[in-house]
C-alpha cells in the first residue's frame, strides 16, 4: 500500500508492506518550513546520509533519520530497523 501527497514546497510517501511494516518519507524545501522533532526519552546518534550530517532516532517504536541538503530536509521514519531505515536513506536523491 502506498499513499502520496504533494505540495509545493513539500513531498510525503507512505508505505505499508504485508506484514504492517511501516514507512513515512518526506522532503520538504528550507522555504520558511520548520520541523519538529520529539526526541524526548531517545538516545539519538549522529549519522552520514549521502555525505551529509543527520541524526538517527527511535522513539516508541519508530526509528527517524533527519538529514539536509542544500535546499531540502529529508525525514525518514517507520517501524523496520534502523539499517533498512538508513539504506532507504541513502537512496534518495532529488532531481534538480
Amino acid at each position: 500500500m502506498k499513499s502520496e501527497r504533494n505540495s509545493n514546497d513539500k513531498n510525503d510517501f507512505e508505505y505499508i508492506n504485508d506484514n504492517n511494516g511501516y514507512i513515512y518519507i518526506s522532503e520538504v524545501s528550507f522555504a520558511g518550513n520548520v520541523i519538529g522533532a520529539n526526541t524526548e526519552n531517545t538516545v539519538s546518534e549522529q549519522v552520514i546520509i549521502n555525505g551529509r550530517e543527520g541524526i538517527y532516532y527511535e522513539n516508541k517504536g519508530y526509528g527517524t533519520v533527519i538529514w539536509n541538503d542544500d535546499h531540502q530536509r529529508f525525514i525518514v521514519t517507520g517501524t523496520v530497523e534502523k539499517l533498512e531505515i538508513l539504506k532507504i536513506a541513502e537512496n534518495i536523491f532529488v532531481k534538480i
